[in-house]
């Protein structure tokens, strides 16, 4: 509360001091109390007035004077203190008194003044305000304090054109997820689940690869068994607007979904992209064919037992049948068994659907706390002749850190659909997991 006071209230009592020491007056008798606390409050602005000011996640506040900014930490010369290196992620917000050189992620140089526009950064330029967030910002220069290291450094090596243009390849980056529950007792359970996703980002494009695998028993009987791999590729025509692609693969026996393959194209927008909060959305058209079986894990267990009982109620009339019988007889009867048996093998025939779907879909996250976060996805395919056939998804996930790569991971999946292949299915899906979760 006393963060947000401050942000919103030091550029008006500035603007007031301002107009107080240029003698500009308003219209009106202004009272004498009156006069005295717009004194009281000019005074109190007045002692950081012509400093730049550095506004911290924590709530802390420090004036002085900026240095510069480069490999992610603030040079800081306070006020009342020797020369602070500050990280970037613990700041908040910074105003300066002075144009400073701002070089930005993918936009190059910018010259003006750091300010604050309604509580958000933003910077002015030739009298044009306009926002900008922090993430952003890769460096800062500040003219005469950096030109005077420069001047006092060894002069460096002069580095070729062909090594200079030269960019190093970007790394791979992702997380690995696990977690299981075991139970011995009145009733024996096992489940266990690992997913893995990986990132790789290049310039103007983006290519994520996730999996999971799921396995479960109970009283030692396969009840879950889904394995899923996605593949998904952005090209950002800026640091907002994309394009993308993605292709799918899917198998749960427990829900009676043998195969389904997805595949689909379209835009997308982040709307919100700061170190707090992202926001995007995307929408396009897509192709998906589902195979479903008659049975489930469970239920196939059990057709399997009762066919099994059926063949050897049959084998045992067999046996009682030709035990007076002769010659063609014979032959007829046992015709007649070979052909039951055969129609008494168990099999899980399956129903294929193919559509053409409609694609929307949202992702969210948000900083909570100080360093937890919470995500949510949001998916719907509605089928392009019959809208009352579609698929829904939900994912959301709570996650807090442990260690600086190692999280704890609390995650709800849900599935809608609306028209399984088979009568028996289940139209909705829940998942509850809760692991570990370690980042590269």
């Amino acid at each position: 509360m006393r963060r947000e006071f401050l942000l919103n209230m030091a550029p008006k009592m500035r603007n007031d001091c301002a107009l107080r020491s240029t003698g500009a007056t308003r219209t009106g008798d202004i009272g004498m109390f009156r006069i005295m606390g717009v004194a009281v409050v000019c005074l109190a602005v007045t002692v950081t007035a012509g400093a730049d000011v550095v506004y911290l996640q924590n709530g802390d506040r420090i004036s002085g004077t900026l240095e510069g900014l480069t490999d992610s930490v603030l040079r800081f010369h306070g006020a009342y203190a020797n020369q602070m290196e500050i990280p970037w992620a613990d700041v908040l917000a910074l105003t300066t008194e002075q144009e400073v050189e701002l070089v930005l992620h993918e936009r190059g140089p910018l010259t003006g003044r750091l300010i604050l526009l309604d509580d958000r950064p933003a910077v002015v330029v030739d009298g044009d305000t306009q926002p900008v967030a922090l993430d952003q910002i890769t460096a800062i220069v500040v003219p005469g304090v950096e030109a005077l290291e420069v001047a006092e450094a060894p002069e460096e090596e002069e580095i070729p054109e062909e090594a200079a243009e030269e960019v190093p390849p970007e790394k791979w980056s992702g997380n690995v997820t696990a977690g299981a529950t075991w139970q011995k007792g009145a009733t024996d359970t096992f489940d266990a689940a690992l997913g893995l996703a990986v990132k790789r980002e290049w310039a103007h494009d983006t290519l994520t690869l996730t999996s999971e695998g799921a396995y479960g028993e109970v009283e030692s009987q396969e009840n879950t068994e889904r394995a899923l791999g996605e593949l998904k590729w952005q090209h950002y025509y800026n640091d907002r607007l994309y394009h993308y692609w993605l292709g799918g693969i899917e198998h749960d026996a427990g829900r009676q979904l043998d195969l389904r393959l997805r595949t689909g194209a379209g835009v997308g927008r982040e709307f919100i992209k700061n170190e707090k909060r992202k926001l995007s959305l995307e929408g396009g058209i897509g192709y998906r064919r589902d195979r479903w079986l008659e049975y489930g894990l469970v239920e196939e267990r059990v057709a399997k037992e009762a066919f099994e009982s059926a063949r050897q109620a049959r084998v045992t009339q067999f046996v009682n049948e030709i035990a007076g019988l002769t010659g063609f007889d014979l032959i007829s009867a046992s015709l007649r068994y070979f052909q039951d048996i055969r129609n008494l093998r168990f099999k899980n025939d399956t129903v294929t659907e193919n559509s053409i779907n409609l694609y929307g879909s949202s992702h969210y996250e948000q900083q909570v706390f100080a360093k937890s976060l919470f995500t949510s996805d949001l998916m719907i395919e509605p089928e392009i002749d019959d809208f009352s056939r579609f698929l829904f998804f939900s994912d959301q996930a709570f996650l807090t850190p442990l260690s600086e790569k190692m999280s704890l991971k609390i995650r709800l999946t849900s599935e809608y659909v609306s028209h399984p292949g088979s009568g028996d299915a289940e139209k909705w899906e829940h998942k509850f997991l809760t692991g570990l979760e370690y980042a590269f």
